[in-house]
C-alpha cells in the first residue's frame, strides 16, 4: 500500500489481471477456478502483491440464455456472447438493452443494495489476510453508458438528446458508487474503476464531450470512495493523452495500465505527474510479453522500472492483462521486478 501513497517500499509491488486459463492450469493444476479461493491461491503462488475481484451480481440472479449457443443476458440486460477460453473471463457484449433510446423510459437498472454483492470480496479479504491487497472492481460511467446503448446509439443521442445520455450516466454512476461503498465496508484495500476512454490511437469521443458526459461523473465516483478512506485505482485502456490532465484532476491515486501501443509514455507521465499518482503497468502485453524474446522482456521491464520506480509510486504489471501470455513469460517479468525493483532503485539499464 505504501506505493499507492508514493512512498518507497522494500521492493516495487507486483500485480496483474490473471485472465489466462493456461496460468491456472499450470499453477493450480485446474481450470476454471472453482471459486474465490482458487483466485487467491493462484495469486499467492505467483508471488503477486494484489488481487482484483469484481463485485458480484445479486445473490438470486440467474443468467438468462440468449438465442445463440452459450450466449446470455447479464444483470443489466446486455446480451453477451459465449465466453471462450481466449477471452476468458470477460464476455463480449453483442447487443445493448438501450440500443433504441426510447426504451430508457421503462428501463430498470440493477439494485446496488441487493444481497450478495460483496460475497466474493468478503471471502477474498479473509483469505488474503496481510499477504496481499484486495482491489474491489466497479465500472466507470462513460464506458458502461456506451455499453448499454452501443457506440452508434451513444454517438447519435449524445448530440440529439444529450439529456438521455446524462440520465443513463447518472444511473450508472449511482449504482457503482453504492456498490463500491459496500465493497469498502467489506474490507477492500483499493477501489479499482474500469473506465476505458479510448482506442490505441485516440479517444472514443472528443475531449469536449468527455468533459461533459464522462469525467465529471468519474470525479464524483473518486471523491465518494476517497471520502470512505480508500485509494482509487483507474484502469483506463487506450490513448488518453488528450485528457490526461483531466483524468489526474479527478483525484485518482493510481493510473493503470498505461498502454505502450496506445502511445502512453510512462517516462513522460512519471516526470509530469509522479508527485501526484502511482503508475501501474506499461509492459507491452500485445507484442513484447506474448511474442518477444526473453531478452526483450527483461530489457523492457528493466527500462520501465528505471524510469517509473525511483522515488516510489510504481507497481509493476503488464499494460493490460496476462491474456495470451505464458506463465514462463509472465514470470520473467515478475522475476525482473523482484531482482531490480528493490529500493533505492539503482541504474538498471536495458
Amino acid at each position: 500500500m505504501s506505493a499507492l501513497h508514493l512512498e518507497e517500499t522494500d521492493r516495487i509491488p507486483l500485480f496483474d489481471f490473471l485472465f489466462n486459463p493456461e496460468i491456472f492450469r499450470k499453477v493450480l493444476g485446474r481450470f476454471p477456478p472453482s471459486g474465490v479461493s482458487d483466485w487467491v491461491e493462484c495469486t499467492k503462488r505467483l508471488g503477486l502483491d494484489g488481487i482484483w475481484l469484481w463485485a458480484d451480481a445479486r445473490e438470486d440472479f440467474q443468467l438468462k440464455p440468449a438465442d445463440e449457443k452459450g450466449a446470455f443476458y447479464d444483470e443489466w440486460g446486455q446480451k453477451c456472447s459465449a465466453v471462450k477460453e481466449e477471452n476468458w473471463p470477460i464476455p463480449w457484449i453483442s447487443d445493448h438493452p438501450l440500443k433504441e433510446i426510447e426504451k430508457l423510459k421503462e428501463y430498470e437498472p440493477p439494485d446496488p443494495f441487493a444481497p450478495g454483492r460483496t460475497k466474493s470480496i468478503e471471502e477474498a479479504v479473509k483469505l488474503a489476510g496481510e499477504d496481499m491487497a484486495v482491489l474491489g472492481g466497479v465500472g466507470g460511467p462513460f464506458i458502461n453508458a456506451a455499453m448499454l446503448t452501443g457506440f452508434t446509439t451513444y454517438s447519435i443521442v449524445m448530440y440529439e438528446r444529450p439529456s438521455a445520455i446524462l440520465k443513463i450516466t447518472e444511473m450508472i454512476t449511482h449504482f457503482h458508487i453504492e456498490v463500491g461503498k459496500r465493497l469498502i465496508d467489506a474490507g477492500v484495500d483499493v477501489i479499482k474503476i474500469s473506465e476505458d476512454l479510448g482506442s490505441d490511437e485516440t479517444l472514443f469521443i472528443s475531449p469536449k464531450h468527455l468533459r461533459v458526459f464522462g469525467l465529471p461523473y468519474l470525479k464524483r465516483m473518486v471523491n465518494a470512495f476517497k471520502k470512505k478512506g480508500v485509494p482509487v485505482s483507474l484502469h483506463c485502456d487506450g490513448n488518453i493523452n488528450a485528457v490526461l490532465d483531466d483524468v489526474i484532476e479527478t483525484g485518482i491515486d493510481v493510473l493503470h495500465p498505461i498502454q505502450r501501443k496506445a502511445h502512453m509514455d510512462i517516462a513522460e507521465i512519471k516526470e509530469k505527474y509522479g508527485d501526484k499518482i502511482c503508475l501501474m503497468g506499461n509492459i507491452d502485453a500485445t507484442e513484447t510479453l506474448p511474442l518477444g524474446s526473453t531478452e526483450e522482456i527483461v530489457n523492457e521491464t528493466k527500462q520501465c522500472i528505471s524510469v517509473a520506480a525511483p522515488g516510489g509510486g510504481h507497481i509493476l504489471a503488464s499494460d493490460h492483462s496476462l491474456t495470451g501470455i505464458s506463465l514462463e513469460r509472465a514470470n520473467t517479468m515478475f522475476d525482473v521486478g523482484r531482482k531490480y525493483g528493490k529500493h533505492p532503485i539503482k541504474e538498471v539499464g536495458a
